[in-house]
C-alpha cells in the first residue's frame, strides 16, 4: 500500500492506494505529523510514501515521517518520470505539476492538455509524452478575492455554484462575470491548443472541476484523483530504485 501526501495551496489532500486501486481519500487543513503517524498505524500495510509539497520546504515533517519504517518519494524532477520536459527550468516546474502529468501519461495514450481547477489554474501539454510547456492563471477564489482588494465597494463573495445566466444585482453580477472569465478563459486555451494539435485531447481535475465539467466545450475526460494516480505511479517508476 502507498500513502500520498499533496500539500496545496488550500487544502492537504492524502490517500491510500492499494496497488493501482485508491482505497481512501480525505483532505485536512494543515499538514500535522501526528494526524499522519495515525494514518499509517491504521494503515500498517503502507510501504511507501509520496510526498507534494508547492507550499513550503518542510524537512521537519520529511524527517519525522522517515523515521516510521516507510520509504519516502519527495517528488522533484530528479526522481524517474514517464515524461521529458522542454520547461526552461525544470527544477522550477512544480510538484503538483510534475504529478499531473505523470497521472495524464499513466492514464492516457493520447497527446494529452491536463487542465488543473485549483487555487490557481494550470494548464500542461503533453506531446508525444514530452511536457511542452503550459500556463498558469488565478483560480476562481484569487477572482473574487481580487476584486474585494483592488476596489472599494465590491464585495468579498464566496463562489455560489448556483450561478444565474446574467446577474441582476452587485453580487449575482460578480459571480457571472467571474465565472464566466473562467469559462471562456477555459474554452479559449483549449481552442488555442486544439488548432496546433488537432489530436489533442483535454482533461480536466482539481478542486472546481465538477462545477466547469459539464460548461466547458471540448473536455474529453475528468478526473478527481488524476494528481494521486500520478503520485502513486512516481512510485511504481522508483520503489526499486531507493
Amino acid at each position: 500500500m502507498n500513502l500520498l501526501i499533496d500539500v496545496g495551496n488550500s487544502r492537504v489532500k492524502w490517500s491510500i492506494y492499494n496497488q493501482d486501486e485508491i482505497f481512501e481519500y480525505n483532505t485536512l487543513d494543515k499538514l500535522d505529523f501526528n494526524y499522519f503517524r495515525d494514518v499509517l498505524m491504521r494503515f500498517n500495510d503502507v510501504k511507501n510514501v509520496a510526498y507534494c509539497n508547492n507550499k513550503e520546504h518542510n524537512n521537519n515533517f520529511l524527517n519525522k515521517i522517515n523515521r516510521l519504517d516507510v520509504n519516502i518519494y519527495n517528488v522533484s524532477e530528479t526522481l524517474v518520470l514517464p515524461f521529458e520536459s522542454n520547461y526552461n527550468s525544470i527544477q522550477n516546474l512544480g510538484c503538483d505539476r510534475i504529478a499531473l502529468c505523470c497521472g495524464a501519461v499513466r492514464n492516457y495514450v493520447h497527446d494529452i492538455l491536463v487542465i488543473d481547477l485549483g487555487t490557481c489554474i494550470t494548464y500542461d501539454l503533453i506531446i508525444n509524452k514530452k511536457h511542452l510547456g503550459g500556463q498558469i492563471s488565478p483560480g476562481l477564489n484569487i477572482r473574487f478575492k481580487s476584486v474585494n482588494s483592488f476596489t472599494k465597494k465590491l464585495p468579498l463573495l464566496k463562489f455560489n455554484k448556483n450561478i444565474k445566466f446574467t446577474g441582476d444585482s452587485t453580487k449575482t453580477s460578480l459571480e457571472v462575470g467571474i465565472a464566466d472569465s473562467v469559462i471562456f478563459e477555459i474554452d479559449g486555451v483549449i481552442k488555442k491548443y486544439i488548432n496546433k494539435y488537432p489530436k489533442l485531447k483535454v482533461v480536466i481535475t482539481g478542486g472546481d472541476y465538477k462545477f466547469f465539467e459539464n460548461k466547458l466545450k471540448k473536455i474529453n475526460f475528468s478526473h478527481p484523483y488524476l494528481l494521486m494516480d500520478g503520485l502513486n505511479y512516481i512510485i511504481a517508476l522508483n520503489e526499486n530504485k531507493n
